[in-house]
């Protein structure tokens, strides 16, 4: 079997047709899987680090900003799209329940989740802390308003360790789902080698 895959993925400007589509036998879905698994692997298989913009000097001195890709949420996108690709199978099987899996996300997201504030004032004229009612995982750099030892301040990047706590918790419930996937297309056998003519 054939296990170079790294230009099985055509570009959108070529214009080809990809190995697993062809005119006589239609639509390849076990190569296709084949394929996206193989990419998964290769995803898993580097550095699990944040994202993070690399600044360079240009050679008039400007500073030129590069966005180096979160290779954490690279690899979860590419499990999700596994799964979304054998969103048929999964339906079928008897033994796999991805919800399962996928409620493990939701604890942890509830464990990670800033809870949004404002600063406001009472009848008084009181300084007071409001919840707005706003609950989500602020972006990387975002500006939330958190306590500190000086009181309430608008703070760059103030949930940034929560929200890399969890993006990092996560990898390991989409290792889980990866690992069921797997185990998935074992057992209808998509990758069982077929035998050679002759």
């Amino acid at each position: 079997m054939d296990t170079n895959y790294s230009n099985a993925l055509p570009d959108e400007e070529d214009n080809i047709t990809p190995p697993w589509m062809s005119g006589k036998s239609g639509f390849d879905k076990a190569t296709l899987a084949n394929i996206t698994v193989a990419d998964c692997v290769k995803k898993r298989a580097v550095e699990m680090r944040k994202g993070y913009w690399n600044e360079k000097l240009d050679k008039n001195g400007n500073v030129a900003k590069e966005w180096k890709e979160d290779t954490r949420k690279v690899y979860i996108n590419s499990v999700i799209a596994l799964k979304l690709l054998l969103a048929p199978e999964i339906k079928e099987d008897k033994k796999l329940n991805v919800s399962e899996i996928l409620e493990e996300e939701q604890v942890i997201y509830d464990k990670y989740i800033y809870e949004e504030v404002k600063l406001d004032y009472d009848s008084l004229r009181n300084l007071i802390v409001k919840k707005t009612g706003l609950k989500y995982l602020p972006d990387i750099g975002s500006s939330v308003l958190i306590q500190t030892m000086k009181g309430w301040e608008m703070i760059d990047g103030g949930w940034d360790g929560k929200a890399n706590a969890y993006i990092d918790d996560v990898v390991l419930v989409y290792d889980k789902l990866f690992e069921a996937l797997n185990l998935l297309t074992a057992r209808i056998n998509y990758f069982k080698r077929k035998p050679r003519a002759g």
